[in-house]
């Protein structure tokens, strides 16, 4: 997981401020939770956004 937010953080510092997630429903939730909050802690002053696809919206429906 370190390894991911080291590569998001390399483009971070050079001026990207959003990442597409390809399927991203094939990673754990966990992860997400994860390298979002490490995002957003490691660049408090910075909205980074992610995108993310999914293809079965009916696990996602509130």
């Amino acid at each position: 997981w370190d390894k991911i937010f080291r590569i998001l953080s390399y483009w971070i510092d050079k001026g990207i401020d959003g990442f597409r997630c390809d399927m991203a429903e094939m990673v754990p939730v966990e992860f997400w939770h994860w390298l979002i909050a490490t995002i957003r802690q490691a660049y408090p002053d910075r909205r980074i956004v992610f995108i993310a696809e999914i293809y079965r919206s009916d696990l996602y429906q509130r």
